[in-house]
């Protein structure tokens, strides 16, 4: 039951991220009822405040491997891509410390990004998007996902804690990837960036991991190969949840 929970868990956050945060938010790939919608915005906060990593991702497609990039592995190293860059520190060391801090990390990153600019696109230009996308109330709704920290201790004691902070790391490290090993590893598609396609990668991102696809039309909601996130898209379509 409880190993199911971190299943769940992960999943659940990884779900956020990919269709709220990246493919919703950033792309405006699908549309859906504001239920559902802020339902996956809310599950991908441990990402960062939404609005700030739409605006962030953008300039990431405008710029992909070059020096303006936020986050290129060919600019900055490995390690800055991976998540120095949120710092933003050149250490490495520092950079791998903050790969290891699990929920530390989802304690401090809403103070590290910066506030959202009051003139936004007009798609970003919303209330409740920009209400979650405020400090502490991202603070409030990151902190919330770290309630299963509480119930594994109840049941596990500090084996519970150890499996939650693994967990942490890992849907951390998994999310990061794609900024730095998804631009070294894989199939390229095309030869003007090196965004590529790895199938583990994908596999572990909800379908983040087909980047060189998502690159060449970042605008379709289907990512192609193994695509977990479209798939769930499918469902919510047949239900009337998503168009």
């Amino acid at each position: 039951m409880m190993y199911g929970l971190l299943i769940v868990w992960y999943i659940f956050i990884g779900l956020g991220v990919s269709l709220g945060t990246h493919r919703l938010i950033s792309h405006n790939s699908f549309q859906s009822n504001s239920v559902l919608k802020y339902l996956l915005v809310y599950a991908g906060t441990p990402a960062g405040p939404p609005i700030q990593w739409a605006l962030n991702h953008r300039i990431h497609h405008k710029t992909t491997d070059t020096a303006d990039d936020p986050h290129s592995p060919y600019f900055g190293g490995f390690w800055h891509a991976h998540c120095g860059w949120y710092l933003p520190t050149s250490s490495t060391i520092v950079a791998i410390l903050y790969a290891i801090a699990g929920p530390i990390r989802t304690l401090l990153d809403p103070f590290i990004w910066k506030g959202f600019p009051e003139e936004l696109p007009k798609d970003l230009d919303a209330p409740l998007l920009k209400l979650m996308s405020r400090r502490p109330v991202n603070f409030l709704l990151a902190l919330s996902h770290l309630l299963p920290f509480y119930f594994f201790y109840v049941e596990l004691g500090w084996f519970g804690i150890a499996l939650s902070w693994l967990i942490t790391v890992l849907f951390y490290n998994i999310g990061d990837s794609i900024n730095s090993v998804s631009h070294l590893v894989g199939s390229r598609e095309d030869p003007n960036t090196e965004a590529r396609n790895f199938l583990p990668s994908a596999m572990l991102t909800m379908g983040e991991g087909n980047h060189a696809e998502h690159h060449r039309t970042p605008g379709n909601a289907n990512f192609g190969g193994f695509d977990i996130g479209y798939l769930f898209l499918r469902i919510m379509r047949l239900i009337r949840m998503v168009k």
